[in-house]
């Protein structure tokens, strides 16, 4: 092709063709009330965006599963750490999502002020997409990290998933389960002594991926990383309008969410009390 006629179909594909197409999806609404007809050839453009944005949500509400995911629960889990995701996969209209335990029925939550509900149990479900493994306040991974047919149940779905995953120091759970030897991750940064003693190499970073593992880092941490999975598996647009959905947009009054910004005393303090809870054991 000419650079001539190159340009000049660049040139159509970029002016023309997006008017023909608005003004065929316009015209059929051009009669019927004035206010339409100001509103549609005043502000052509934003009105194509919105109404594209509406037929695309309008066909993900009527659109098949993509994806199946497994959030796993156990007595003790902090509720942020699967409510988090949850909220992000849900708000795709695309996924399936199981919260699974080793025996369905009502979960304990750490701060005892509430509960989860497992509809599956283990042998319910025994594929996904994506396990979620979440955390939970000191001492309660000791269960699953010495329960075996957790940790079973744990490598039977790794060998079925697209990714494999943890929140916070969930990742001490699938380091017990052999899921971590020798690769780099990340956990609630009180763990990290904890999980480099299981054989992984602890990282601060917010979100790690090494092949198809992803750990995230404390509680909060797996809003972003339930995101990110969305970018993976359905594209970033879809994600993006996720967080927009849930107005995902952090805005602390004080920057003190990780060691490296809240004052050195306050860390300490933290570090020690998070350690007394660890030496004891789980009491739920």
């Amino acid at each position: 092709m000419s650079k001539a006629r190159h340009e000049g179909f660049t040139l159509v594909s970029v002016l023309v063709l997006p008017k023909v197409t608005f003004w065929l999806w316009a015209i059929p609404f051009m009669t019927r009330t004035p206010s339409s007809v100001f509103i549609i050839s005043t502000y052509p453009y934003p009105v194509l965006v919105c109404y594209s944005l509406f037929v695309r949500i309008e066909s993900h509400s009527k659109g098949e599963i993509i994806l199946k995911i497994a959030i796993m629960l156990f007595d003790g889990i902090t509720a942020l750490d699967a409510i988090g995701p949850y909220d992000v996969f849900a708000a795709t209209l695309k996924c399936e999502v199981k919260f699974v335990a080793k025996k369905k029925g009502l979960i304990k939550l750490d701060s005892n002020m509430g509960y989860l509900h497992a509809d599956y149990s283990f042998s319910e479900v025994t594929s996904a997409d994506i396990l979620v493994v979440p955390g939970c306040s000191p001492p309660n991974y000791k269960t699953p990290m010495n329960d075996e047919e957790t940790l079973n149940w744990i490598r039977q779905m790794h060998e079925t998933t697209k990714w494999t995953t943890s929140v916070c120091n969930g990742s001490l759970i699938l380091s017990a389960a052999g899921l971590l030897n020798g690769i780099v991750a990340t956990s609630h940064w009180g763990s990290f002594d904890l999980l480099q003693s299981l054989g992984t190499i602890p990282t601060d970073e917010r979100v790690v991926r090494q092949g198809k593992i992803v750990t995230a880092a404390g509680v909060s941490s797996g809003i972003d990383m339930a995101l990110q999975l969305i970018a993976w598996e359905l594209g970033e647009d879809m994600s993006k309008g996720v967080q927009l959905i849930l107005e995902y947009d952090p805005q602390p009054p004080f920057d003190t969410g990780s060691p490296k910004k809240a004052p050195a005393l306050l860390v300490e303090q933290i570090r020690g009390m998070l350690q007394e809870f660890a030496k004891r054991e789980p009491n739920l």
